[in-house]
């Protein structure tokens, strides 16, 4: 159990869902409904898609290991690193998952045609490493990595099964529109880097505390808890204002049932979010607001089973 807590497992399994879901959800539909069929091999994808679960968890497995001080700050009782799991032994599995992932990324990468593609596996565990033990102690700079990391993880996705189609299939099917698609993934992508964002500065006023004490510059740090509000309700702000851009070209062509799932299950509880932050003055008020915005998160990626039935249709 100290493992799976260790490695952060719930969102190891919702980076890979997403992955699945772009692929299987969004693409798989829609090329069906254009007679095309998935051109990329299921064991490559998976492969790749493993390589970011792996390098995921190394990441995990590293901040831990550098954050022991201030978690005994912020969250005692549940530092796992030098308790239930030496540091030694936490070392030892962070190079073994991110050897193991950068390892599978390049050679999934050579596999789909895209052997520069490996470099950003590479570009992901230095990352990752300079994230722990520099970025996250620069103003924001943490915040808008951790952010892209998880941007990219629907965005590559979809961008190989794209580029098979392309390479492989699409001059038997001029009709498909591959750009069209390429927007859709890039429009998720800038959903997930928007509530991550948001929701790594909720989290940063959740730590304040340990923090201070570690030389942490966090937003909140440098500018307050206020500005870190304020800040986090302007990204929320954003995404709402995209989604009504969105909603606005669904109502155009009659798609009455995605325009609710839109509102109900991604717009109100944002709103809810957006009024409880405001109230929250507690570090659990924001551990219950930053596990609303990852559930908020999931509900996005979700809607794509309405878009495949919608697609299917």
């Amino acid at each position: 159990m100290s493992f799976i807590r260790l490695i952060r497992f719930p969102n190891l399994v919702i980076i890979l869902f997403t992955q699945f879901m772009i692929r299987y959800a969004l693409l798989y539909p829609f090329f069906k409904a254009h007679n095309f069929s998935l051109q990329l091999p299921e064991s490559i994808f998976i492969v790749f898609s493993m390589a970011f679960v792996l390098l995921a968890a190394g990441g995990y497995i590293i901040n831990d290991y550098y954050d022991v001080k201030a978690d005994n700050i912020n969250k005692p009782g549940k530092v796992i690193v030098g308790n239930s799991i030496s540091p030694d032994m936490a070392l030892l599995m962070y190079w073994v998952f991110t050897i193991t992932g950068v390892a599978t990324g390049c050679w999934a990468s050579t596999q789909i045609g895209l052997p520069m593609l490996g470099l950003l596996f590479f570009f992901y565990a230095s990352g990752l490493w300079f994230y722990t033990t520099s970025f996250k102690y620069v103003f924001l700079m943490g915040n808008l990595l951790v952010s892209l990391f998880i941007a990219f993880v629907p965005f590559t996705a979809g961008f190989v099964e794209l580029y098979a189609g392309v390479t492989r299939g699409h001059t038997l099917h001029t009709d498909i529109d591959f750009s069209m698609m390429l927007k859709v993934i890039s429009a998720i992508s800038i959903f997930s880097f928007l509530i991550t964002l948001a929701r790594e500065i909720v989290k940063d006023m959740e730590d304040v505390e340990g923090d201070v004490r570690t030389g942490c510059r966090t937003l909140p740090i440098v500018w307050g808890v206020d500005s870190g509000k304020k800040t986090a309700n302007f990204v929320l702000i954003i995404i709402l204002a995209l989604l009504s851009y969105i909603l606005f070209a669904f109502w155009k062509v009659h798609l009455g049932w995605a325009m609710a799932y839109i509102i109900c299950l991604i717009q109100v509880p944002i709103l809810i979010c957006m009024i409880n932050i405001n109230k929250v003055i507690v570090p659990t008020g924001f551990h219950k607001i930053s596990n609303w915005l990852k559930l908020i998160m999931v509900s996005g990626i979700c809607f794509l089973f309405l878009s495949a039935y919608i697609c299917l249709h």
